[in-house]
């Protein structure tokens, strides 16, 4: 699998809040960081994506995918694990403004 192709991506503004995570399953932490992505998505008129991690993480993707679906609505794609700065780099060819949710470990990875 591969990062979410350019192509792929439709904007509805020019700005996204984006939320990434294993949800290897989905617990409330994930559900606060969605909640606020939320929140600050229809504060700033924004999109709002969900992304899912490809990691190994015992739960096949695909299941997790649509219990993230099911949870907390269709704004959901997959991400290769691994690959954040590659995502990131894809979305900002589409996007004005974007705006990342995390848990304190993905910091790192961000900077």
């Amino acid at each position: 699998m591969n990062t979410i192709a350019e192509e792929e991506i439709k904007p509805r503004s020019p700005s996204v809040v984006i939320v990434m995570g294993r949800f290897n399953p989905p617990t409330l932490a994930h559900e606060s960081q969605i909640i606020l992505a939320s929140k600050t998505a229809k504060q700033n008129g924004s999109d709002r994506i969900i992304f899912v991690s490809d990691g190994d993480t015992g739960i096949p993707l695909s299941s997790r995918l649509q219990y993230v679906k099911t949870l907390f609505g269709d704004t959901v794609a997959p991400y290769k694990d691994g690959k954040v700065l590659d995502l990131i780099k894809t979305l900002s060819k589409k996007y004005k403004d974007l705006t990342v949710i995390s848990s304190a470990d993905k910091a790192p990875l961000l900077q």
